[in-house]
C-alpha cells in the first residue's frame, strides 16, 4: 500500500546558502539561485519550518534583507530573535525587536487571563 503522505513531511523547509563558486554574483533572493541556495531536509526543530542549523545560518547570513525576514517569521526560536535584537543592522534589529514586544505583550495578556480566571 502507498502511503499519501509527503517524503518530506517533518522536513526542514528551508533555502540553506550554498557554497559558492568564485566569480558568481550574491545577492540572489532566497531560492532563486540554485548555485547560491540549496534545500535543506533535516529534521525540524520542535514548533518550527527550519532545522537548528538552518535558523543559524540564516541568522548570520550577510545579507540585512535574509536576517531582517528571518526575524520576522512567526516561528522564529527566541534565542534566535534575542540575538537578531542585538543585531548591527538596524532594520534588522528593528524588525527582531517588534516581534518580540509582540511575543513578549502576547504572553503578558495570557499570564493576566490565567491569574484573572484562577482568582475566581
Amino acid at each position: 500500500m502507498r502511503s499519501n503522505l509527503s517524503p518530506v513531511r517533518g522536513r526542514c523547509r528551508a533555502w540553506r546558502p550554498a557554497p559558492k563558486p568564485d566569480g558568481h554574483p550574491s545577492g540572489h533572493e532566497s531560492g532563486s539561485c540554485r548555485v547560491c541556495w540549496q534545500p535543506c531536509f533535516a529534521d525540524r526543530s520542535p514548533g518550527t519550518e527550519f532545522c537548528t542549523q538552518c535558523w543559524l545560518l540564516l541568522a548570520a547570513h550577510p545579507a540585512g534583507r535574509v536576517r531582517s525576514g528571518l526575524a520576522s517569521r512567526r516561528d522564529v526560536p527566541l534565542d534566535v530573535l534575542e540575538d537578531l535584537v542585538h543585531e548591527m543592522s538596524a532594520p534588522v534589529a528593528f524588525s527582531a525587536r517588534g516581534h518580540l514586544d509582540q511575543i513578549t505583550a502576547r504572553e503578558n495578556r495570557r499570564d493576566t487571563n490565567d491569574r484573572s480566571g484562577s482568582e475566581s
